[in-house]
């Protein structure tokens, strides 16, 4: 069983100190109902209490995490509610099913295991008293000593507990203890494991991100839904990827079959391949050895299956015109393989840099990601196109779309790699463009 610990910002120093703990649905004067929202959240996750701690400021966050840790003999999650809203309840469940301390990429949620309780609470002592003398946490704002309105003052110590929590689990990290990454989509990780013979920490690697339209708003919900499935029943990342290359070898032997219904059936099968593939990326991976076979395993497996549609779907329509079905297939092939190999070339020579956008608009974003055909999008494209017109039309628009989504990703990395990097630098986080066939 595991207990967490939420840290909420305090009305003003007085209430930390008089009271500094408290449960969900205890009533205090000015408090809002999020406290009890998001401790429903945390217990329908499957934690087995709730204790909140009333922090004035981010040290007595961190205090407040070290003497709970302390006089805990079960695992601790300790998280933010802010940051808790943001996430999922399937990476929650997921989260609190891992044998051992974890965290949820940048969502500054730190699950901490029984034996490393010791080991987390020296860090967070540490960290407290640099902040006590004046040194805030990684990325924090300047500290503004007079508030005009308690509302400001309020938001301003939500944004100084959501830095010190990422600033412990990047401590913890460091500190040798063994941390499993949680990836999330749209976020990065930013839980690290220890590097060999206690050296330096190293940032696991992170699966491909699933953007676009269609992950966003038709897989994501469905994907989460699998994810907690399998995190309850102990499932590995492993067995949702061969389990989504099954799906694909199914539906790629029902293209081959070129008729009408083998077609609908193939892409009924192909849809369903998507959310689990997506799902396997949401689990913990255990491990820096085991989250790098998974990422490979998974990015492998994704590569094999599609290839395999597509030359099903030039098998099936061969019977007509065989010559061309074959340079159609093998044209979609050439170009997806292109496009993923400018993307890993990219990100491998590219220096860090931060997004232009903003947060505002995230369907503009999201649809601006779908111009460069992702997964989702074409995995849609071939179960509509398929059944209705064909392998013909399917294929033809899988290249012409593919040529356009090639273009638009040269054209917005040249765009990008023009702007200033000052300009650069006011993006939203420490999140990089992704962009390209993933």
């Amino acid at each position: 069983m595991t207990v967490a610990l939420l840290l909420a910002a305090a009305p003003d120093r007085l209430s930390a100190m008089t009271q500094p703990y408290r449960q969900p649905g205890d009533r205090l004067a000015g408090d809002s109902a999020m406290i009890d929202g998001v401790g429903r959240r945390l217990l329908d996750a499957g934690v087995r209490r709730v204790e909140v701690a009333m922090c004035a400021d981010a040290a007595d966050g961190l205090r407040a995490v070290a003497d709970t840790v302390r006089r805990s003999a079960e695992p601790v999650l300790v998280c933010t509610a802010a940051r808790v809203l943001a996430t999922s309840r399937a990476a929650l469940a997921a989260l609190l099913a891992g044998p051992g301390s974890a965290a949820i990429t940048t969502s500054g949620t730190l699950l901490v295991a029984a034996q490393d309780l010791p080991a987390v609470a020296g860090v967070a002592e540490a960290l407290a008293e640099q902040i006590a003398a004046g040194d805030g946490p990684r990325n924090s704002r300047p500290r503004h000593h007079l508030s005009v309105r308690r509302i400001n003052r309020k938001m301003r110590v939500s944004a100084e507990l959501n830095n010190a929590a990422a600033s412990l689990i990047e401590g913890v990290a460091g500190s040798g203890v063994k941390l499993t990454s949680l990836n999330v989509t749209g976020a990065e990780s930013i839980g690290r494991a220890p590097g060999p013979a206690g050296g330096p920490a190293v940032r696991q690697p992170r699966p491909g991100q699933e953007d676009g339209l269609v992950a966003a708003l038709a897989v994501a919900p469905l994907a989460g839904r699998i994810a907690r499935w399998a995190g309850g029943r102990g499932l590995a990342p492993n067995t949702l990827a061969l389990t989504a290359l099954a799906l694909t070898g199914c539906a790629a032997g029902w293209f081959a079959a070129g008729s009408r219904s083998g077609l609908i059936v193939g892409s009924v099968l192909l849809c369903a391949a998507l959310p689990v593939r997506q799902a396997l990326r949401l689990l913990a991976a255990g491990g820096l050895a085991a989250a790098a076979f998974g990422g490979w395993l998974d990015a492998m497996t994704a590569a094999v299956g599609e290839y395999a549609v597509y030359a099903c779907l030039a098998v099936g329509w061969s019977s007509a015109r065989p010559s061309q079905a074959w340079e159609l297939a093998i044209a979609a092939m050439i170009l997806l393989a292109v496009r993923q190999m400018a993307d890993a070339c990219y990100a491998s020579a590219a220096p860090a840099r931060q997004e232009m956008r903003g947060s505002r608009y995230p369907v503009l974003r999201l649809a601006g990601q779908s111009i460069t055909l992702p997964a989702a999008e074409r995995t849609l494209l071939i179960a509509v196109t398929a059944p209705v017109w064909g392998p013909r039309v399917a294929l033809i628009v899988l290249v012409g779309w593919g040529v356009v989504a090639l273009g638009y990703s040269v054209a917005e990395r040249a765009v990008i790699g023009r702007v200033p990097a000052t300009v650069r630098d006011a993006g939203d986080g420490d999140r990089t463009v992704r962009s390209g066939a993933r």
